[in-house]
């Protein structure tokens, strides 16, 4: 046994008959506001923000529609099925996710990297509708699997048809031009 253990042990001796209990508090990693009034400053500041960086989009979208999508991931982050503590994706980074890929509403979405599965899950919460195509080098980490997922256990640039015109965003098209000159 551990000190911490120990020293665990020995103060819930004296906690216990009181009705409490010390107990070891495992971190998941995501940690998240709960206070409305937070939240509210937060989801004013990261549409801000979104908006005056959200050249790539179709459309730049109405400060509305970005505190909506804010909204709703606020709603869906607590039935996330991947919970981690190292690696991935947490909260702040699935909100970026999400809002932008909502924002831009893509048919097709290609993930290199799946990990457990939680960008996944964010990817397939603000698009339901889009094409999605998971990659990894192996699967043994992966937690959260849908059906409507098409899924790829080897390096995604093995798969170049998914990336031909018109599918692919024509910035990629540009990129890959520029590189063969």
């Amino acid at each position: 046994m551990g000190l911490k253990a120990g020293i665990r042990i020995a103060i819930n001796r004296v906690l216990n008959p009181m009705g409490f209990e010390l107990r070891r508090y495992r971190y998941e990693g995501d940690s998240y506001s709960v206070s409305q009034v937070l939240i509210e400053r937060q989801i004013a500041t990261v549409a801000e923000r979104l908006r005056t960086v959200s050249g790539f989009l179709p459309a730049a979208p109405d400060r509305a529609a970005l505190e909506a999508s804010i909204r709703e991931y606020y709603a869906l982050f607590p039935s996330r099925p991947v919970r981690q503590a190292a690696g991935g994706s947490g909260f702040n980074a699935g909100l970026v996710l999400f809002v932008t890929t909502r924002m831009a509403a893509p048919q097709l979405i290609i993930e290199s990297g799946t990990f457990k599965g939680f960008s996944a899950w964010v990817f397939r919460q603000a698009c339901p509708d889009a094409e999605l195509h998971c990659f990894d080098i192996s699967f043994a980490e992966l937690v959260w699997r849908d059906s409507t997922i098409n899924y790829h256990e080897h390096d995604w640039m093995a798969d170049k048809k998914l990336f031909e015109p018109p599918r692919v965003l024509r910035r990629l098209q540009h990129l890959r031009e520029w590189s063969h000159e």
